[in-house]
């Protein structure tokens, strides 16, 4: 089949667009790395390729994530950066770029060499960019940054090919309108960039060598919602324990969904997937080891004790330990060792939510061989806020209140209104009078009168404010998430 070019380019000022748009189609054995939201792009989506590089004793972390999302529109698209050194500096970064174009040569979007540019408009070829490169068969990509004054530099993988590409759409995704796969999911990593990381000083350098063991991976998400409606807890972790790799992606969904636990991970020794689970249990109990009937799954727990540095936001663990089962079980414990970065996703309070990433480091290995690994990696848990103002069930619980409320406040209007009107004057006339009324027996019907209609009317003032207030509450849970 010929070979023939496909570009998606969009301008953030113009490109995105309120309503849903249709997906490009799911590639089986293929890395999908051209666009999901090739013409236009859906307010509410977001795509992302992320790439890290990590030394393996955890002194140098790096990670860059390239966006489409309306976050910082109409400014532009986002390029994130984070950097954490052995010294304990971290340094991280948006890059608002308001172009993003990628491009794939190949016979279909599914199988090419694909490259990235995210820069400004204005300034062509030559102004600031980011932009990212990886081959057909994925055996080797390339991130260069050119923005002066920030970051110059380049980060190349060379895949050890390890088996990972799905091979079925339900296989990519992590949850039901969330995909998680990861095209390069262990490579051999060398970084070299410049960071500056306070304009008063000279640039910061980080190297991370292949030669000394430096290694990472491309992860490939997309998303018709964003996160803050979908989920309430994510794990996000990479790591190298002796001859065994970690990769877990973990969700905790909404309370609406009843918390729904959700993961896409993946477990390898020596290079090879040994398990491979999208399944989430609370315990092991009733998983039979040894059934391959079972299937596989993974058990995820906060440590809250112990060593490690703890947590920022809503959950103040110190560390997780993460367990794989399938035909046997993996056990493996990691400690936060550094923190890289910490970013709230609510407003300052008690119960405040944040995204955290943190250096950790990793020991366990199979239960029952004897043999216990130590390594280090990388783990990001991001937490959103539970409180969603606005459900479908509270809006049906604020109709019935009005309905109910309602009839329990106008009622006695009503019956007080009867009473005026038909009680007839000496000449036989009913009027809205209250001349009729003997004694204290009218100011009683005003004052129920009076009564009810001013609760009618708070109340549905109070309602209404509680129902106009929803889209604001969640407009602000889009832009944290």
């Amino acid at each position: 089949m010929p070979s023939a070019n496909q570009t998606s380019s969009l301008v953030s000022s113009g490109s995105i667009v309120a309503e849903p748009g249709p997906e490009t189609d799911f590639f089986p054995n293929s890395g999908n790395l051209y666009p999901k939201y090739a013409d236009k792009f859906p307010r509410t989506a977001v795509e992302v390729w992320l790439f890290d590089a990590l030394a393996p004793d955890g002194s140098d972390a790096f990670t860059v994530s390239f966006l489409r999302d309306s976050m910082a529109a109409p400014a532009g698209f986002r390029v994130i950066i984070n950097a954490s050194w052995e010294d304990g500096t971290n340094w991280s970064h948006d890059l608002i770029l308001p172009m993003s174009t990628v491009t794939v040569e190949g016979s279909n979007p599914g199988q090419g060499r694909v490259t990235g540019v995210w820069r400004t408009a204005d300034d062509g070829e030559d102004g600031p960019s980011a932009s990212f490169e990886v081959n057909e068969d994925l055996s080797i990509s390339k991130v260069t940054f050119n923005v002066p004054g920030r970051i110059m530099g380049t980060l190349t993988h060379k895949s050890m090919g390890y088996p990972c590409l799905p091979k079925t759409e339900d296989e990519a995704k992590v949850a039901t309108e969330i995909f998680w796969m990861r095209p390069v999911a262990m490579a051999s990593a060398n970084l070299d960039v410049a960071i500056v990381t306070d304009p008063s000083t000279e640039p910061k350098r980080m190297l991370i060598s292949a030669d000394k063991g430096g290694y990472g991976g491309l992860e490939r998400s997309w998303e018709s919602i964003p996160w803050a409606k979908a989920v309430t807890d994510s794990l996000f972790v990479r790591a190298k324990v002796g001859p065994y790799v970690l990769q877990v992606m973990r969700l905790v969904g909404r309370p609406e969904n009843n918390y729904e636990h959700t993961a896409s991970a993946r477990l390898y020794c020596d290079g090879k997937l040994v398990c491979s689970p999208q399944r989430v249990v609370d315990k092991p109990d009733g998983y039979t080891f040894g059934d391959s009937k079972a299937g596989h799954a993974v058990i995820v727990d906060k440590f809250f004790d112990g060593e490690g540095v703890p947590a920022t936001f809503r959950h103040k663990n110190v560390g997780y330990r993460i367990e794989f089962l399938s035909e046997a079980k993996w056990s493996f414990e990691l400690r936060h060792d550094r923190v890289w970065w910490q970013m709230p996703t609510s407003k300052p309070g008690p119960n405040t939510t944040g995204s955290s990433a943190f250096v950790v480091s990793v020991k366990g290995g199979l239960v029952g061989s004897g043999d216990i690994f130590e390594g280090f990696g990388m783990a990001g848990q991001v937490e959103m806020p539970e409180d969603r103002f606005f459900t479908n069930t509270a809006a049906l619980f604020l109709c019935v209140y009005r309905v109910v409320h309602n009839v329990f406040c106008l009622f006695p209007c009503f019956v007080c209104l009867d009473l005026l009107w038909r009680k007839p004057d000496r000449r036989g006339r009913r009027s809205w009078t209250l001349s009729g009324l003997e004694g204290d027996t009218a100011s009683k019907r005003m004052l129920y009168l009076c009564f009810g209609v001013q609760h009618y009317c708070v109340n549905n003032v109070v309602v209404s404010l509680l129902m106009s207030s929803a889209p604001v509450v969640e407009r602000f849970a889009l832009r944290v998430g």
